[in-house]
């Protein structure tokens, strides 16, 4: 009897164990949980400033990963608002995110505020100054997840600046992908990145530039295209390669954008890149 009962506590602790191990752990088998969240402040037409995201609503790992990613999405976004580094959210990610896009859009908000007030001072009009920021998921698979950030801002001027980027955060540790290409390969890919832009400038309407007349209308040394500076990442019909304003060619071509098939890049990608495709 006495063996029978110190079993069974056996198999309860044993299954508490499990239990616990369990926690915080992520299913790779389910897509991440997420909710849009938005803020969006101004005053009038002076100013705006809009933030929305795709924030994960578990508490698993992989979760918190996500969440700290976004976290120093917003940073690096809004760096350039504030004269410190320091400025860093802090707080918890528990709450969905509402405090986190309240504290960046906070910073955002007392620039466009500071600045209204000198603009008031000198005569200065801030009529129309935007920053519009979104940080969604537009990927989820057993082994990755991608989230795209895309950013607007506007404070004077002819026109404003777009960015956009994409990365995807491995499971299910939340790692950043940081490299899909082999660098040292550049020379040989070529003729993909030349094919790739073509056929973005195809589709905006620019028909008759061809490959001996790209090169004009190019930022480039040699005839050599580069990696753009975003790594291009992984997409379900291929690898994505996105090229910002002024990267490779003038405003007016905007952010070059084109997929080249995994049939077509994977001799040239890395290993660490092909085995979330494989």
């Amino acid at each position: 009897m006495m063996k029978t009962h110190c079993f069974i506590i056996w198999l309860i602790v044993f299954g508490g164990m499990i239990a616990c191990h369990s926690c915080g752990t992520t299913d790779l088998s389910s897509p991440l949980r997420t909710d849009s969240v938005s803020l969006e402040t101004g005053k009038d037409s002076f100013y705006s400033c809009r933030i929305t995201v795709d924030y994960p609503l578990s508490g698993d790992s992989f979760s918190l990963a996500v969440a700290d990613y976004i976290n120093k999405e917003l940073k690096a976004n809004v760096d350039w608002f504030v004269e410190t580094d320091e400025i860093a959210f802090n707080g918890g990610f528990s709450d969905g995110g509402r405090e986190m896009i309240g504290y960046y859009g906070g910073i955002v908000g007392k620039f466009f505020a500071n600045s209204m007030d000198d603009a008031l001072e000198t005569g200065y009009s801030l009529n129309g100054w935007t920053f519009d920021i979104a940080i969604r998921k537009t990927d989820d698979t057993p082994r990755y997840v991608t989230y795209e950030t895309t950013a607007y801002s506007y404070t004077g001027g002819a026109h404003g600046g777009t960015t956009e980027k994409a990365v995807n955060l491995v499971k299910p540790f939340g790692k950043v992908l940081k490299q899909t290409v082999d660098s040292l390969k550049l020379n040989e890919i070529q003729p993909l990145l030349r094919q790739g832009v073509l056929s973005y400038l195809k589709e905006q309407g620019n028909t008759e530039i061809t490959d001996e007349t790209l090169n004009e209308m190019l930022f480039i040394e040699d005839g050599i295209i580069p990696l753009p500076v975003c790594q291009p990442y992984l997409t379900p019909n291929g690898l994505c390669f996105v090229y910002q304003q002024y990267e490779i060619a003038c405003y007016a071509m905007g952010i070059v954008s084109f997929v080249v098939p995994y049939s077509e890049i994977k001799p040239f990608m890395t290993p660490e890149a092909l085995q979330l495709i494989e």
